[in-house]
């Protein structure tokens, strides 16, 4: 049976999560058509003897297995793009799931190539199975296919939800376009440049990929590290709004979210931290004053203000979640 698209999961340390989020997939109707390609990124734990139980009962599904040593998950993520055979791409992260409505959905999309982007909703999900939040990357309204182009840009470029799991690809896309190893937000740093070579999107109004929050993820842990790495994608947005001049707007508009978000990933860095931290906004800052010099562009946002209001609203929390523990 011919496969219509891949799917890249890299697995790190996952023995808790993988089996599930495997099945998440395997067990759909029309997974046979789906090539299944999984990077064990060096793993320490059991991951990989659950993902050959999960290949075992799957056996006549097409899985892919990768070992390596462990080099990131940009690096894990490079190399299940280098392993596609298929026209479309798309990536579970080895915590979460899809929904099991994916297949039914999304595979006809591919098969009639209607869209170089497919795009979808996210529901996010505690460990205990309970709905906490929701992720929209569509904008208000939309569904079905619309062009690329500027407008359809500035849409993805205000709502600013990065996550390479959200979306299917047309695979060419990602042809000499690799995730940043050894970086944290590497999808900032990669999804605005995929989408300024889409040519097309189709939106699905639907919520297909279940995102499990877990303590220990990332967006738990502000650091001076997650704060430069921020500040990459930053001025990365800038170079690109020098070449790319057709879409200077655009660019401009990526840099002020992701600068935004740097300046509130500051404010909650630990105490230690927050010097650097300042720091390396200020860089920013001052590249931003350099790169509109003599340009109609507006002022940096005032971030010296902003970063205080936000430390000071992050330690009131943090002081409150302390009282709640010792009350409980």
């Amino acid at each position: 049976m011919p496969k219509l698209m891949s799917v890249v999961v890299p697995a790190y340390n996952v023995e808790g999560f993988i089996t599930a989020a495997l099945d998440s997939l395997l067990s759909q109707p029309r997974a046979a058509e789906v090539e299944l390609i999984i990077v064990d990124d060096g793993a320490t734990d059991s991951t990989f003897e659950r993902i050959e139980e999960v290949r075992s009962r799957h056996a006549d599904k097409d899985i892919k297995v990768i070992r390596q040593k462990n080099g990131g998950l940009s690096v894990a993520r490079n190399v299940g793009i280098a392993a596609v055979t298929t026209p479309y791409i798309g990536y579970l992260d080895a915590d979460d799931l899809l929904h099991p409505d994916f297949c039914e959905i999304i595979l006809p999309l591919v098969e009639r190539q209607a869209a170089d982007i497919i795009e979808f909703d996210v529901r996010v999900m505690n460990l205990a199975g309970e709905l906490v939040d929701h992720l929209k990357l569509l904008p208000p309204g939309a569904k079905g296919f619309t062009p690329g182009g500027m407008p359809a840009l500035m849409e993805f470029a205000n709502v600013f939800q990065n996550f390479a799991f959200a979306r299917v690809y047309r695979s060419e896309l990602w042809d000499g376009v690799p995730f940043p190893p050894g970086r944290v937000y590497e999808d900032v740093a990669v999804i605005p440049g995929i989408y300024s070579k889409a040519r097309s999107l189709y939106r699905v109004p639907e919520e297909l990929y279940v995102y499990r929050r877990r303590r220990d993820s990332i967006t738990y842990r502000a650091s001076s590290f997650t704060v430069h790495c921020l500040g990459l994608c930053a001025e990365e947005a800038l170079e690109r709004s020098d070449e790319d001049t057709a879409n200077e707007a655009y660019w401009m508009t990526i840099f002020d979210k992701a600068f935004r978000y740097m300046c509130l990933e500051a404010s909650k860095t630990p105490s230690k931290d927050h010097r650097e931290a300042e720091a390396r906004v200020r860089s920013v800052a001052d590249k931003y004053r350099e790169h509109a010099a003599g340009r109609t562009l507006p002022p940096v946002v005032k971030y010296r203000r902003q970063l205080f209001l936000d430390r000071r609203v992050f330690q009131a929390k943090q002081i409150v979640k302390r009282f709640v523990l010792r009350a409980a």
